[in-house]
């Protein structure tokens, strides 16, 4: 510990803190950066932006904005800017939950290509993030919500939906990893993306 930390009661964990809020706010930005990247490929109709790693299935365009959102709200804690961070994971929250209704009910929202259509799935996954990715990042929206709180006892409580976030997405890499497809959720319609896995991880880690 430094100096200062010796004579200064609470300076070390002070400093803790400021560097624990930069690297969330960087891995906030890679977040956002995979679903700009992503949301660019879809625009353009490049599949390459959009899986991003060989072997990888498309990480769907709704699934990047949601990456855009929360990674930004993850880019923002720590500042007075809560009105946005909300509206921000308020917004991811609805389209994840919408889709695991979605995934529930055998239904279609119409949100699924709502920004744009997706030409490389097949028919019955077209636009649709797989139900790991929509229950993670409700999860994680839900958990962003909760660090948001003033009462501390919400705070805390919110640390339950990050990890079991947080849990999906590393099964999903460690699926990837291995060759166990039933760990990324791969059905006979969707899959979760490699990067979408990842991008769980970091938004949670970044939090």
């Amino acid at each position: 510990m430094s100096r200062a930390g010796e004579l200064i009661p609470g300076a070390g964990s002070a400093d803790d803190r400021s560097v624990a809020r930069i690297v969330g706010r960087l891995l906030g930005g890679v977040v956002v950066a995979l679903g700009v990247v992503a949301l660019v490929g879809w625009a353009l109709g490049l599949r390459a932006l959009t899986e991003l790693f060989a072997g990888s299935s498309s990480l769907k365009a709704n699934t990047a904005l949601c990456f855009v959102a929360l990674g930004t709200a993850v880019v923002l804690r720590g500042t007075e800017r809560q009105r946005i961070r909300t509206v921000l994971e308020v917004a991811a929250a609805v389209v994840a939950v919408t889709t695991t209704v979605e995934h529930a009910k055998g239904v279609s929202a119409g949100i699924d290509q709502l920004l744009f259509p997706d030409p490389f799935d097949p028919a019955d996954a077209v636009g649709r993030m797989s139900l790991g990715s929509s229950i993670a990042l409700a999860l994680t929206a839900l958990g962003l919500l909760g660090l948001d709180s003033l009462r501390r006892s919400v705070r805390v409580a919110a640390q339950v939906p990050l990890l079991l976030a947080g849990g999906i997405g590393l099964v999903g890499l460690v699926g990837y990893a291995s060759g166990l497809n039933r760990l990324y959720w791969q059905s006979d319609v969707t899959t979760m993306a490699i990067p979408t896995a990842a991008g769980i991880s970091l938004l949670v880690t970044g939090a």
